[in-house]
Order: structure tokens, then C-alpha cells, then sequence
């Protein structure tokens, strides 16, 4: 059975991934939206709203991204609760 992808959480899962594989080197909106092949407006919108919720962060001009502090909460939550990882 396949699974029915919701279009916009895939779009928003690519951003983060993109941005979190630039490591520090933060990203400007024409660049994001080239990479993902995405709208200009529709990666505006997204990375408003993923500023918002501090999944992405923005300089002081608002001009250049990358990844925020909630993907580092999210990832060391799955680290703190896999058995499987050494501490």
C-alpha cells in the first residue's frame, strides 16, 4: 500500500534538510528556492513561517537562512531516548 504524501510537509522537510546540509553557511531565498525548484513566494511563506516556530533562523536583515535551534532540540530528544546510543 502506498502512502499518501501531504505535498507541503515534504516541501517543508526538503527546506530543513537543505539548510541543515549547509552546515554554517546560510542560505538567501533565491538560493533556496533554486535548489528545491520552488517558487520564490511559496519558500517566502515557508520560511516565515519555519522563522516563527524557530525551526529556521534569519540574519538581522532577514535575507539569509539556516536551520534553527528547534531541529537541534528535536534531534538530541530522538538522541536521548534511542537505547542504542552510546552515552
Amino acid at each position: 500500500m502506498s502512502v499518501r504524501k501531504v505535498k507541503s510537509a515534504v516541501r517543508t522537510v526538503e527546506l530543513l534538510e537543505y539548510l541543515a546540509a549547509r552546515h554554517d553557511e546560510p542560505a538567501r531565498l533565491r538560493e533556496i528556492s533554486d535548489a528545491l525548484e520552488m517558487p520564490r513566494s511559496r519558500a517566502w511563506a515557508l520560511l516565515r513561517t519555519l522563522v516563527a516556530q524557530g525551526w529556521v533562523r534569519s540574519d538581522h536583515t532577514g535575507t539569509l537562512y539556516g536551520i534553527g535551534i528547534r531541529a537541534l532540540l528535536v534531534g538530541t530528544s530522538y538522541l536521548d531516548s534511542d537505547p542504542y546510543l552510546p552515552l
